[in-house]
């Protein structure tokens, strides 16, 4: 006779029980009083958050020759339950299940931030603050957040000690957008950016950058100086927007500012002539050629500059 132990599993719910939403995810174990542990489910559609039945094991004894009216053996305070849909697994088959379900998360995860960047595209967000509120959510899940737990959210912002005040503001901000696209709610932590003095070069330090950056670069960094635009309106500008009759430049207004007109220099406006007129833009495509670190790696010397000491003794006269 032989004997075997196999695991009662609790089936997924397929759908929830508030709303009957169809997309559940496993969202850990939720531990009671007398130390089991039972299975929690996330509603991605109402953020409600229910458990699973409890699990219960049982022994099977069956000879080679078993017919499919035998009756699993129950301990007797089990007897009275009612019945749920329990399916049976084998242990050694459950693990390998577990490391399927794990990588059907992560393609979930990115299918959520796929999904995350169009909305925000919808929703008339620059391309900028897109991959910025992404990124923040991709490395917060990277750094063992989950995505459906604000819980989790949140320790994972607090234990970030090399970023600022500033970065998790950023943060808490870019989770607040995520879940406005699913209607979900959560209570977000206080992080106060603190304001400093922003570092102002002198004259001629911004001069001396100028003169030893390339022609596009040092070109945009004028225009930078004469006029105290944006980076990005200074990216914008066409070569319509310069009127070679009266020296000004117009700048195309960013992030609810007003629109303006700058009266620049002869040497800006030959800079700016000068640059090559491959399209509607005057700096072309992004990003321009300024001056970068030197990250090739040295070459190394075949020969040594100074000759090899000889060991040998001078002899004294």
């Amino acid at each position: 006779m032989e004997t075997k132990t196999i695991v009662l599993l609790e089936a997924k719910p397929k759908k929830c029980p508030r709303c009957s939403h169809t997309k559940i995810y496993r969202n850990g174990k939720h531990q009671l009083s007398e130390g089991k542990k039972k299975q929690r489910y996330l509603c991605t559609n109402c953020m409600y958050q229910f458990i699973a039945p409890s699990l219960a094991t049982s022994t099977l004894k069956s000879h080679k020759n078993t017919s499919e009216s035998n009756q699993i053996s129950v301990p007797e305070g089990m007897k009275n339950l009612e019945p749920q849909p329990y399916k049976t697994k084998v242990v050694d088959e459950t693990l390998q299940n577990n490391s399927k379900n794990n990588n059907a998360s992560d393609s979930s995860i990115k299918n959520k931030l796929l999904e995350f960047s169009w909305w925000m595209k919808k929703e008339g967000y620059k391309e900028d603050t897109i991959r910025g509120k992404t990124l923040l959510i991709k490395i917060m899940c990277e750094r063992g957040a989950n995505l459906y737990d604000p819980d989790s959210i949140k320790v994972v912002i607090a234990q970030q000690q090399a970023w600022s005040e500033g970065r998790k503001e950023n943060a808490v901000n870019a989770y607040s957008t995520f879940l406005r696209m699913t209607d979900g709610t959560w209570n977000p932590p206080i992080y106060t950016r603190i304001r400093k003095i922003p570092f102002i070069p002198t004259e001629k330090e911004i001069d001396d950058l100028i003169a030893s950056s390339s022609n596009k670069c040092a070109a945009l960094l004028q225009t930078l100086k004469e006029t105290g635009c944006r980076i990005g309106e200074a990216w914008m500008l066409q070569w319509t927007d310069i009127d070679t009759e009266k020296n000004t430049l117009r700048i195309t207004p960013e992030k609810g500012s007003n629109p303006r007109i700058f009266k620049i220099s002869p040497r800006l406006l030959s800079m700016l002539n000068s640059q090559p007129k491959k399209s509607k833009k005057i700096f072309g495509t992004y990003p321009p050629d300024c001056p970068k670190t030197n990250t090739k790696p040295r070459k190394t010397r075949k020969e040594p500059i100074f000759p090899a000491r000889s060991h040998q003794k001078h002899k004294k006269f």
